[in-house]
Order: C-alpha cells, then sequence, then structure tokens
C-alpha cells in the first residue's frame, strides 16, 4: 500500500514537470509541500548530527506562533531533495504536521548536496567544526569535487582556507587537526527519525501512459510553434522535419547521458573506496616508519 502512494506521488510530480514545462532551470518557488514527499536521506544532510534540543526549541517557536522562513529543496521531475531545513522538517514533523512551506528550485540531487555544504552560514543553529569538516570531506571525496582548489572548496563551504588543508592533509594520512572549537554548540544529540518517511525507490520508471504524455506535449509544442511561424508552407514543413530529426538526435543523447552517469556513479563509488583505502595505507606506513 505504501508504495502504490509513493508511486503515485511520483507520477504527479512527473505530471507537474510536463505541466510547468522543462524550460525553469535555475528557477524557484515558494509553495507548501507534503513532507512525506521530500526526499531527506540520500546524502544531503551537511552536519555531523541533528541537534535535538534545536528541534524541540523550533517546535515550540512554532507552536507559539513564530514563522520560520522556507526549507529549501530542489526539484529534479520526480523527486523533492531536502538541502536546507532539517530542524525546520524534524520540528514540523513532531508537531504532527503535514505540510511545510518550502523554497522549490530546478536541480538535481547533486546541486542539493552542493547547496546542503554551504548552508546555515549565516542562519540557524550555528555550525559546530565537526559540521563544517564533514562539509569539506564530502567535497574530497567526491569524483569531480575533489578536484576543486583548496580556496574553491573554502568558498563552497563557507570555511577558511587553512580548515580545507587541514581536512586534506589528514584524509591524506597527515596529523589530525582537534576538532574543537568555541562555536561548536553546547549539545548535539542525534533525533530519532521514527516518524520519517522512507525516500521512495531510486529505481522508479514513469509507465508508459506518463511516458507518452510527455511525448505528446513535446509534439503539441511543435506543431503550435511550426504553426505560428510567418513563413510559406514549404518552410513550414522543412522546419517541421528538422525538429523532428533534433527531438530523435535529443534522445539518442539523453540514452548516451544515461549510460554515462551510470558510469560516472560506479566511478565515484571506486574512487571514494579507493581512496579510503590509500589513506588507510599511508596511515599504517606512517605508524610503522
Amino acid at each position: 500500500m505504501e508504495r502504490a502512494k509513493v508511486h503515485k506521488q511520483k507520477r504527479a510530480n512527473l505530471l507537474e514537470m510536463v505541466c510547468f514545462g522543462l524550460d525553469n532551470e535555475g528557477k524557484q518557488q515558494v509553495k507548501k509541500l507534503n513532507i512525506k514527499s521530500i526526499v531527506i536521506d540520500s546524502g544531503t544532510q551537511s552536519r555531523a548530527a541533528i541537534s535535538e534540543d534545536t528541534v524541540t526549541d523550533y517546535a515550540e517557536a512554532m507552536t507559539a506562533g513564530d514563522e520560520f522562513p522556507p526549507v529549501v529543496v530542489y526539484f529534479d521531475g520526480v523527486d523533492y531533495y531536502l538541502a536546507d531545513g532539517f530542524h525546520r522538517l524534524h520540528a514540523a514533523l513532531r508537531l504532527g504536521k503535514a505540510s511545510i512551506q518550502a523554497d522549490v528550485r530546478t536541480g538535481t540531487l547533486r546541486d542539493a548536496i552542493l547547496y546542503s555544504l554551504g548552508a546555515n552560514n549565516n542562519h540557524g543553529l550555528r555550525r559546530s567544526n565537526a559540521d563544517k569538516r564533514k562539509c569539506v570531506q564530502t567535497l574530497l571525496e567526491d569524483f569531480e569535487w575533489g578536484e576543486l582548489s583548496i580556496n574553491e572548496m573554502a568558498r563552497i563551504c563557507s570555511v577558511s582556507p587553512q580548515l580545507v588543508l587541514a581536512v586534506k592533509q589528514e584524509a591524506d594520512g597527515g596529523v589530525k587537526v582537534s576538532s574543537q572549537t568555541t562555536n561548536a554548540p553546547k549539545k548535539a544529540k542525534p533525533v530519532k527519525l521514527n516518524n520519517v518517511v522512507e525516500a521512495p525507490d531510486d529505481n522508479f520508471e514513469p509507465d508508459e501512459a506518463v511516458k507518452e504524455l510527455v511525448a505528446e506535449n513535446q509534439r503539441l509544442s511543435d506543431r503550435l510553434a511550426v504553426e505560428s511561424m510567418d513563413a510559406s508552407e514549404e518552410e513550414r514543413l522543412a522546419a517541421s522535419e528538422t525538429i523532428t530529426e533534433l527531438r530523435e538526435r535529443v534522445v539518442l543523447l539523453e540514452l548516451e547521458n544515461a549510460s554515462l552517469k551510470i558510469s560516472r556513479d560506479t566511478f565515484q563509488r571506486e574512487n571514494g573506496e579507493l581512496k579510503k583505502t590509500v589513506a588507510g595505507l599511508q596511515r599504517q606506513l606512517k605508524k610503522q616508519s
């Protein structure tokens, strides 16, 4: 029954993507979202731990009528990934709320992860040194972001270049730097996540009806564009044939892109494991020397 609800929600998300079109790159809108539709366990939580005390404070403030900024989510056409606002969302869950105000932005899971690394720098619970270190480690362990410069990593994570360098040296087998800081919160107990809904199945594929709906939407858009041209019938026919040919090329490129993403994800996992193995071997060598 639960999987059926998830499938229904994903179909609704796909239909929403069709209705709004695919030209909303970079745009955002604030609206209420069903909390169950927000994915929270795909690596977008950039803190070392959720503070139970902060969740309690937020829940009490919400009960008193205080208004909070919308949480930030990234929508890829299927899933809403939470990028900022975990304490607010947990507080809403504790109060039994079904929906939450969200700043919805167009983007992928990686966009959400990247945004989360610099979140909470100027608002919310002040980040501890452990939080900052986790953000830096996320970049260092990534197959793509790990190639960025020290200064660029510092800018993304809103930390000092010195901290990035220290974490990098530690990951490479250097001396561990103390994670204590006067900025650390007093308590940071993990929140029990019994009420949090699990993320939908990543292997979900839209059914044939939805695929056909997307294709039909494209065909109608192309037809309207051709008919609105101030051109002769021959020129319109040529334009229609060109659009059809381009659509076919797009399909082929999408298939190639999907294959590249699979290869990329596989490489990323293998690269992460290799880095951990190398770091472990370097630590062993240093102890023996």
